[in-house]
């Protein structure tokens, strides 16, 4: 599941007492895993074979565009071939090629002061720019004081300058550089009073962003970056508490540029055909992501240390998902750990072998397109698969999928989701347990639709305990707004995005096979696979009623 960022989530912990290994990764073999059972019906049996092979090491934490991904890739195309699923990507394959621009620092001309560089990820970090940026060298320094005051200055005052701001409680840390914003004069902007933000986010605020587009048609805007307190009085040539509104400061020497590259990823794509001559046209769509994050590039950490560390976060932040932890209850679990954890046989880790997120979903698919793969269980209407990459990204894999359509997007009747879907213990998340699974989105754009599948789970010998409160609108979590289902969903589609909810390993380097409830899975793949043949077996698509989704009412990314 992607992560919301403009709150910003955490970086993982640097260091832990006693965890980190003094040998390089590269020095740690890493075998192959064993050739996978295949079987029709979904197992536990089944879904742990093949979820072993596709979270292994050997995955390198499926980053998209890394070599890592592309293997993952290779062993899903070669399942689905095995199976005899229908390629239904580009040129007769099972592939989408999708472009990812990555924008990166560019490190080679440091940006300075007085001669001095300063450090980035220590004296700066740079914002996420997807937009060209003005140059800041030769920029001279002014002080706007706190964002609220500095935005009423006049923009002929602050036009190529670089204005250092002073950041404001409750209020939003990025001053605005739309429209008639004084700020969108200014060359850069230097906001300040954000320490905690540094110290904890510098790691992904340094990372690459990817995308699929560059605006070139976008005119330069500001470069925007977060400053260290004592930097940014070293630019303004003067204490914060001393500066006055508009004074000026030094010269910069230096810039902050970004270089871009285009590393290609694919989508995967197949299909089941339906039954019916007049409906096989037609699809229910499934879908889940293949990508996760990659390998930490600070190396390895001792896996038992980190999760004891991140279960007592965990329990301490009441389950939530947002992993905007408070300083001071890192620092806690940590201390709490380094007095209590002493390992005698430490496992160093650096791999996000991302077992549930999303390897989860991805395996639960290619068991459903073996299942549907046997004649006896096809329903009338075909079934798509889309495997999307770079959703870790920012949703970029299905975004690519629904703007550049493989199949006729109007004939898509209903989307399922997948997404982290082998936990859901009461040790996992408040109210959990063998019943509990979480829904979002079919009621959003088509009451049929979510009355069907509340039946499906009705006629179980066993229904689901369906937890819906993640699905109101204004959810502070905003699931709906962060998977892949929403791209769809932009489209008019009735979707629905099943999870089985966050964890204490979400997104680290503990995400593995050996948490996972393969018996509760197994459960909600095959409720999946209910539902998807009850939608490919209706006389009439899902009737729907209800309003596409607003992006900037509701999904603020």
């Amino acid at each position: 599941m992607k992560r919301i960022y403009i709150t910003i989530t955490i970086a993982l912990l640097t260091s832990l007492y006693g965890c980190v290994s003094t040998h390089p990764e590269s020095t740690i073999a890493i075998p192959e895993p064993t050739a996978p059972i295949t079987s029709p019906e979904v197992s536990p049996e089944y879904l742990r074979a093949h979820l072993t092979a596709f979270a292994h090491d050997s995955m390198q934490g499926r980053e998209a565009g890394t070599p890592g991904h592309d293997r993952a890739v290779e062993y899903l195309v070669q399942q689905l071939e095995r199976i005899g699923a229908e390629p239904a990507g580009e040129g007769g394959s099972y592939l989408q090629s999708v472009p990812l621009i990555t924008n990166a620092l560019d490190l080679s001309q440091p940006l300075t002061v007085d001669g001095v560089a300063l450090r980035p990820g220590i004296d700066y970090v740079p914002f996420d720019q997807r937009v060209p940026t003005r140059s800041v060298s030769g920029a001279e320094v002014i002080y706007g004081g706190r964002i609220s005051q500095a935005a009423s200055m006049r923009a002929e005052d602050l036009e190529g300058k670089f204005v250092v701001v002073l950041a404001e409680p409750m209020q939003p840390i990025l001053p605005d550089t739309e429209g008639e914003s004084p700020f969108a004069a200014a060359a850069g902007i230097g906001v300040t009073g954000l320490e905690p933000l540094i110290d904890e986010f510098a790691d992904y605020l340094l990372t690459p962003s990817a995308g699929t587009s560059f605006d070139e048609e976008v005119g330069p805007k500001p470069v925007t970056i977060l400053l260290r307190d004592e930097a940014a009085e070293r630019l303004i040539g003067n204490s914060l508490q001393r500066a006055r509104r508009g004074a000026k400061g030094l010269t910069l020497g230096g810039d902050v540029a970004f270089q871009r590259s285009l590393t290609p990823s694919e989508n995967i794509i197949a299909v089941i055909p339906g039954t019916d001559p007049t409906l096989r046209d037609e699809y229910i769509a499934l879908g889940a992501h293949t990508d996760h994050m990659g390998i930490r590039a600070a190396g390895p950490l001792d896996h038992d240390s980190l999760r004891a560390v991140n279960l007592i976060i965990h329990d301490q932040m009441k389950g939530s998902s947002s992993q905007s932890v408070p300083p001071a209850i890192r620092r806690a679990a940590e201390a709490r750990v380094a007095r209590e954890h002493r390992s005698a046989s430490p496992r160093p880790d650096s791999i996000f072998n991302g077992a549930d997120d999303d390897g989860s979903g991805s395996i639960g698919l290619l068991a459903l397109a073996e299942h549907f793969s046997d004649p006896e269980n096809r329903p009338r209407r075909s079934i798509l698969f889309v495997w999307h990459t770079a959703e870790e990204k920012g949703l970029i894999g299905s975004e690519w999928f629904t703007d550049h359509p493989t199949v006729p997007l109007e004939n898509i009747v209903a989307h399922i989701n997948i997404d982290m879907i082998g936990r859901g213990s009461k040790e996992d998340i408040r109210g959990g347990g063998p019943d509990y699974l979480q829904l979002l989105g079919p009621k959003r754009l088509s009451t049929e639709y979510a009355q069907l599948i509340a039946a499906v789970n009705r006629r179980r010998e066993r229904p689901f305990r369906i937890d819906e409160q993640y699905d109101a609108p204004g959810h502070p979590e905003q699931y709906y707004c962060r998977s892949d289902h929403w791209n769809y969903a932009r489209y008019g589609i009735p979707v629905a995005f099943f999870s089985t909810g966050s964890h204490a390993d979400y997104h680290q380097l503990t995400d593995e096979v050996e948490y996972i409830d393969f018996d509760h899975y197994a459960e909600v793949v095959r409720f999946v696979g209910e539902i998807a043949m009850a939608v490919g077996n209706l006389d009439e698509r899902p009737t729907i009623d209800g309003p596409r989704p607003d992006p900037t009412a509701e999904c603020k990314q």
